[in-house]
């Protein structure tokens, strides 16, 4: 997903305060911002969609939305 320079550059602050690394570098990495393991396979389109937004893997996504 790409977003402007200032926008990625909160996100990634934020990020940073919450789970101790940027969403970039979690990403880049293809590591699970919130629990830092790989992110493996993911369900859906829309579950590809949500870590590109927010970073989770499956199953961070799944305890967090619910199944």
């Amino acid at each position: 997903m790409e977003r402007s320079p200032v926008l990625q550059h909160i996100v990634d602050n934020f990020a940073c305060e919450l789970f101790g690394q940027s969403l970039s570098e979690s990403q880049d990495n293809q590591v699970c911002v919130c629990c830092h393991n790989p992110v493996g396979e993911l369900n859906d389109d829309i579950s590809m969609r949500e870590y590109e937004i927010s970073g989770l893997c499956q199953t961070c996504q799944d305890q967090i939305f619910g199944v």
